[in-house]
Parts: C-alpha cells; sequence; structure tokens
C-alpha cells in the first residue's frame, strides 16, 4: 500500500480552489492531511482504495469529547493539549468555511465541520512522525496503511518497535 502524503505534498495535490485566500500556512498539518483525504475518498484511487475501505465511520479523539468529558481534564497539562486542538480545528473550519474558494470546494466534497473533524481525527489517529531524510521533510507526519495499526494495545502498553531503514543505494524505505 501507499503511503499518505505528508501534509506539503498533499497540499500540492490538493491545488488551492480559484479565489481561495485561506494558504498552507494557515491551516495545521492534520488539517490539509484532512482535506487531502476528503477530496480522495471521493473517487479512491487504487493505491489508496483498500486502506480507505477499512476507515471507521467514527473515531474517538479528543475532538470529539463532550465539554463535560474535557472539564475532567481540568488542571492538567492535557487539558490544555485538547482545549488548543479544539480551538484550532474550530479556527480552521471557520477559515476554510468562509473563504470564497474553499467554501465551495467543501460544498462540493458534501463537507460539513462534523465531517471535516472526522477527516482530522482520522489523520490524528494513525500518523506517525517519521525520519525519513532525503525522501520526507524534517519531522514529517505521514499515514502508512497497516504501519497505523501496529501498537495498538487496550492496555496502552507498547507492544512493538520498528525502525525506518533505507536501501544502500538510498533509494524510499520499504
Amino acid at each position: 500500500a501507499s503511503w499518505w502524503p505528508c501534509a506539503d505534498a498533499a497540499w500540492e495535490r490538493l491545488r488551492a480552489p480559484p479565489a481561495a485566500k485561506v494558504e498552507r500556512e494557515d491551516l495545521s498539518d492534520e488539517a490539509v492531511a484532512a482535506l487531502w483525504l476528503l477530496l480522495e475518498l471521493r473517487a479512491p484511487s487504487a493505491a489508496f482504495a483498500e486502506s480507505f475501505a477499512a476507515l471507521p465511520r467514527e473515531v474517538e479523539t479528543i475532538l470529539q469529547w463532550s465539554d463535560a468529558e474535557l472539564q475532567e481534564l481540568e488542571g492538567s497539562c492535557f487539558h490544555q493539549v485538547a482545549t488548543g486542538l479544539r480551538e484550532e480545528t474550530a479556527l480552521e473550519w471557520e477559515l476554510l468555511s468562509g473563504d470564497p474558494g474553499w467554501s465551495t470546494a467543501l460544498a462540493e466534497l458534501e463537507c460539513s465541520e462534523e465531517r471535516f473533524g472526522w477527516a482530522k481525527a482520522t489523520v490524528m489517529s494513525r500518523q506517525v512522525e517519521l525520519e525519513c531524510p532525503g525522501h520526507l521533510p524534517e519531522g514529517a507526519k505521514v499515514v502508512i496503511p497497516g504501519f497505523d495499526m501496529l501498537n495498538h494495545d487496550p492496555a496502552g502498553q507498547p507492544n512493538c518497535e520498528f525502525a525506518v531503514e533505507g536501501p544502500p543505494d538510498g533509494g524510499a524505505p520499504q
């Protein structure tokens, strides 16, 4: 299976709509990857069809938590992270849905605020940051179908380790 593109490559594939004022720098990596996912889901290429078919209809991340659930985290550093992420996502949706070019594109994708949140949560729950010099920008976050299911344990204990290695000829890692 193919890797999902990192945010900068996803942005290039998205081709901002005419009249769009929102730029790459206005959005988080996860929001850009979410837009790419929504676009790609309309007509998945063969490279992604199988992994897209396995995506859950609902994703449980802090983006979907209720105010009461977030309130339970009050006073912890995680509360700040959670509220910051919700605020970031709300601002990104406001920017996109209020932009003349992107609002039309979102309508064509049948994308609501809830659907955008699902796509961003889907990306967040599956991405991994890889160090892969020469193949990905430094600190790039990617989704690799199959790989995203490694290290899942109901008890929250790590259950696998991995290393990224490239061939001696400097080609793409496998």
